[in-house]
């Protein structure tokens, strides 16, 4: 018990504070156990150490020891978070988020970030949920209107989203993801769809109709899963994005079904007007 206590007292080469450290066997591995295993940031080893120790030397330490170093922010939230969640896209909800961020989400300088209307929190709550993410989401008004948002500072989360075509300014370069399995496409399109598309219906004209926006490669893959016979037309020529748009009651029943029948992930208030719609096929 001596022996292991021992090891959190640092012996320096002089009385200095800043010289160098007279490392004791096991001193730079348990180092790095404290900040790769229990999540602990640089400021709380030092702590446990009764000094101050340089945020690059524990950083060499963690890194010739196989860890990734965190930003300050991501040292916060790190505890219990799902980071290795898109490593490998098997099963619903890895897809459906992965679609969803596709189309919602910003990837930027190490963060993943989620920004939504205020009606949409309790989708922001699932994503949290997902990943197990501590961290809080906030709100804030812009010009009127009120928002929720979620950001979360996590290499591994953003570098594994890169690898996945979920890549920083992607609205105009967005491609299908091909590490989706077969069986999990409709999941990841439902979570673009929720994102960027939609259903909507007409009073007025007792007219349904369903559409999504995005690049044309992905609404070309759109269409070909979805078996959709109209084809992506440029809607802003300044930028460069596609559309799609059917109608018709039967319709857009028969390809919204491939999306949100037995589906257990969705946007709420999107499912519950499929399921409007839904109600109008049984009589």
């Amino acid at each position: 018990m001596e022996e292991k206590l021992d090891l959190y007292v640092i012996e320096r080469k002089t009385s200095s504070p800043v010289s160098q450290i007279n490392w004791k066997p096991g001193q730079k591995e348990l180092i790095a156990k404290l900040y790769i295993e229990d999540k602990l940031g640089y400021r709380q080893i030092g702590k446990k150490f009764g000094e101050k120790l340089h945020y690059n030397t524990i950083k060499r330490i963690v890194e010739n020891y196989g860890g990734a170093f965190r930003n300050g922010r991501e040292s916060k939230q790190q505890p219990g978070l799902f980071a290795t969640a898109f490593q490998k896209i098997d099963s619903e909800e890895k897809a459906y988020w992965l679609g969803f961020l596709s189309a919602d989400g910003t990837i930027h300088k190490g963060y993943v970030k989620i920004c939504l209307q205020q009606k949409d929190y309790h989708h922001l709550e699932k994503f949290q949920n997902f990943l197990n993410f501590s961290g809080k989401i906030k709100t804030y008004q812009q010009n009127g209107h009120d928002y929720c948002i979620i950001s979360i500072g996590n290499r591994t989360l953003y570098e594994d989203l890169i690898k996945l075509g979920c890549c920083e300014r992607k609205s105009l370069i967005l491609k299908p993801c091909e590490a989706v399995p077969q069986e999990y496409v409709f999941d990841y399109i439902r979570g673009y769809w929720d994102g960027d598309g939609g259903i909507s219906y007409s009073s007025k004209n007792n007219r349904w109709q369903a559409y999504c926006t995005s690049t044309k490669e992905m609404l070309d893959f759109f269409v070909e899963k979805m078996e959709i016979t109209t084809k992506p037309f440029l809607e802003h020529r300044c930028q460069q994005t596609y559309r799609i748009h059917f109608n018709g009651r039967i319709n857009v029943y028969k390809k919204m079904s491939l999306l949100y029948n037995n589906a257990t992930i969705f946007l709420d208030r999107k499912k519950q007007l499929f399921d409007k719609l839904k109600e109008t096929m049984l009589h």
